[in-house]
């Protein structure tokens, strides 16, 4: 699925017990009625690292991401829950000075990463 939207919310990096980078973003998407559609979306590796550093709270992006169902027992009545969850592809700046930033990390540019 593609997004093109406003970051929400500040990007927020994590590591999982392996050591890999998960930065979490919420990308607000306009919609024909007015009320804007919110996607969670988890950037892995790399990208997770970029995005932490050079994507704010109130950039656009664009972004490239595949559904994935998260699973899980609730913890008061033990039932099965689940959710979709979207696993980022993809994610490149589109405000004018995350791409600045960007290219002054070297980052601009660079196909294998956007």
């Amino acid at each position: 699925m593609s997004l093109i939207g406003r970051v929400r919310e500040e990007p927020v990096l994590r590591k999982l017990p392996n050591g890999t980078s998960v930065t979490a973003i919420v990308v607000d998407v306009p919609v024909s009625n007015g009320d804007p559609l919110y996607f969670m979306v988890d950037v892995y590796g790399d990208d997770a690292d970029f995005v932490a550093k050079e994507i704010q709270m109130g950039n656009f992006v664009a972004v490239e991401a595949r559904a994935v169902r998260r699973t899980w027992k609730d913890r008061t009545t033990n039932e099965p829950r689940s959710r979709v969850a979207w696993k980022a592809i993809t994610v490149a700046p589109l405000t004018p000075d995350a791409d600045e930033h960007a290219a002054e990390a070297g980052e601009a540019g660079d196909d294998e990463r956007f």
